[in-house]
């Protein structure tokens, strides 16, 4: 079986659930194309991974030769893109400049696609992906199909009605993310969505933690904090390094760190000097997720402190969470619904106030001072991991869906 797969970027570091559904497909025997706006030169492999064609430059003999190509090849595809665009202009101005902008990204894909013979095209989030296959599948007769995470659910859906219309199903990894986009949608166009939870994998040299030992305020080695994720507002790290002073101030000796990289690095720099925090804060940078996997493995807690920023947006549930629950790491996080969904007060980890400093504070000092509870906690996230989140599972479901959306006949 062949499909496109259409991101906005591939491979992106903070998208690692891209890039395992694509390779465990490609495992299973599929044949993926990822078709991207940026993230590499177009029609280059990577080792072991997909081939990838980027959107052309504007005026490039691509999408010169792209342009030509939909106008013959498909004769319709004019009057069929100016009904588009007004469809999709009644209902977001904002996506049919997005259309208007990106019509020679959709003849030059429709080339390739149609070179190698791939009929379904898959967009991976709701927002510039959705956008750009839906314009590919109408305008070339392919059939398409969505998936939706975080931000493309709660700030960049627009035109989801279109979206969803020309979709045969959307997949959401949150139940959360299921209910908010079904508010948008006709009860014909609800019954496309489904959820499909991120299946995550752990190396097997690194699926046993270690043995943490007795845990308290009086230890006199450092209690490991450790947060992972694209340094920006929703994250909420600040918070974590405000709670980290609160547990120091009370006696416990600690050590956050901080995995990943974005713009809000030099104002949580700032808040770690105000704090006079020094080197009980560090920023790690990006760093390979085998790496990451050894960090949280020696963590003694895994902090989210996500919330919701001024934009609406949100986290899901972090791939991190349940990365920690495969390797028995506690993890303590924000009580964001779509969060809750995973992380079970005082069952599978322990939910604090989101944006609230003393909260995250006490959640892990309850975890500092009972090893029974750390390893409750431990024994749990280890079994919801591999009933829940089981990656076999999870892409075999969507293999599922793809291939009977592949099997579905095309509307050219």
């Amino acid at each position: 079986m062949k499909v496109a797969y259409l991101l906005t970027e591939f491979p992106s570091a903070s998208e690692t659930f891209a890039a395992r559904e694509i390779d465990a497909l490609i495992a299973a025997g599929w044949e993926v194309t990822v078709l991207t706006a940026g993230g590499g030169a177009g029609g280059t492999t990577a080792p072991c991974g997909p081939p990838c064609i980027r959107r052309p430059q504007r005026l490039s003999r691509k999408a010169l030769t792209g342009m030509a190509y939909l106008c013959f090849r498909y004769p319709l595809s004019l009057p069929k893109f100016v009904a588009l665009l007004i469809s999709v202009f009644a209902e977001c101005p904002r996506e049919a400049a997005t259309l208007l902008g990106n019509i020679h990204a959709v003849g030059h894909f429709a080339r390739c696609l149609d070179s190698m013979s791939i009929r379904h095209v898959h967009a991976y989030f709701l927002n510039w992906p959705a956008c750009i296959g839906m314009a590919t599948a109408l305008l070339t007769g392919r059939t398409l199909s969505l998936a939706g995470h975080a931000r493309d659910i709660f700030v960049e859906r627009g035109a989801i009605r279109a979206k969803v219309g020309a979709a045969l199903f959307v997949t959401l990894c949150t139940q959360e993310g299921l209910k908010w986009i079904e508010q948008f949608l006709t009860p014909e166009y609800r019954a496309r969505l489904t959820v499909n939870r991120h299946g995550v994998a752990v190396p097997a040299a690194t699926s046993r933690p270690k043995s943490r030992g007795r845990f308290g305020s009086k230890r006199e080695d450092e209690f490991q904090l450790l947060a992972v994720g694209r340094l920006v507002p929703k994250k909420g790290f600040e918070h974590a390094i405000r709670a980290a002073r609160i547990l120091m101030d009370r006696g416990l000796a600690c050590r956050l760190t901080i995995v990943g990289s974005g713009p809000s690095r030099l104002a949580l720099a700032r808040t770690v000097e105000d704090l006079r925090m020094g080197e009980a804060v560090r920023f790690e940078g990006w760093v390979c997720n085998d790496h990451t996997l050894d960090m949280m493995l020696q963590a003694h807690v895994l902090v989210v402190p996500s919330v919701i920023d001024d934009e609406g947006d949100r986290d899901g549930i972090p791939n991190a969470i349940i990365e920690a629950f495969a390797l028995g790491t506690p993890v303590v996080a924000s009580s964001l619904p779509a969060i809750c969904e995973a992380v079970r007060d005082g069952v599978t980890g322990i939910l604090a106030k989101p944006a609230d400093p003393g909260s995250l504070a006490d959640a892990v000092w309850r975890i500092a001072d009972s090893p029974e509870l750390a390893e409750f906690l431990s024994a749990n996230g280890r079994l919801l991991a591999e009933s829940d989140y089981d990656p076999v599972t999870n892409v075999g479901r969507i293999a599922a869906l793809l291939k009977t959306a592949c099997e579905s006949p095309c509307s050219e």
